[in-house]
Order: structure tokens, then C-alpha cells, then sequence
């Protein structure tokens, strides 16, 4: 099982987490988004000027498994 904290503390601003392309917000662990088998990559990153104020926590980019993957 993998538990990845999205938030760095409570002074820090929340990990933007993207999942396929689609930013989505306020979730606790990555368990949250999605099943580790259902993972194909996850790479994360420091602030992104493409995701503007909602990035200035991190990203984490998730892609999935599709299909028979």
C-alpha cells in the first residue's frame, strides 16, 4: 500500500494533484485517488506555472492504467 501525505504541513499551501491530465484537490492521500494497481506512474514536482496559484504547494502528477495494462 502506498500513503503519500499531500500536504507538507498545515503551513503549507496543498499539493495540486493531477490525475490523467485533470487537476482535482482536497484529498488526504493518494489512496484517496486512486488504487495502486491502477497506478502507472506518479512523478511529482515543485510549483508549475501552468497550474498558476493551485500548484504553489507541488504537484503530483498521477497517470493510470488503461484498460489491460
Amino acid at each position: 500500500s502506498c500513503a503519500l501525505p499531500v500536504s507538507a504541513g498545515c503551513s503549507s499551501p496543498p499539493m495540486l494533484i493531477v490525475v490523467d491530465g485533470s487537476p482535482r484537490q482536497n484529498f488526504g492521500t493518494v489512496n484517496d485517488v486512486v488504487r495502486p494497481s491502477e497506478l502507472k506512474s506518479l512523478v511529482i514536482k515543485k510549483a508549475d506555472a501552468m497550474y498558476g496559484m493551485r500548484g504553489a504547494g507541488g504537484i503530483m502528477e498521477i497517470t493510470l492504467k488503461k484498460g489491460g495494462e
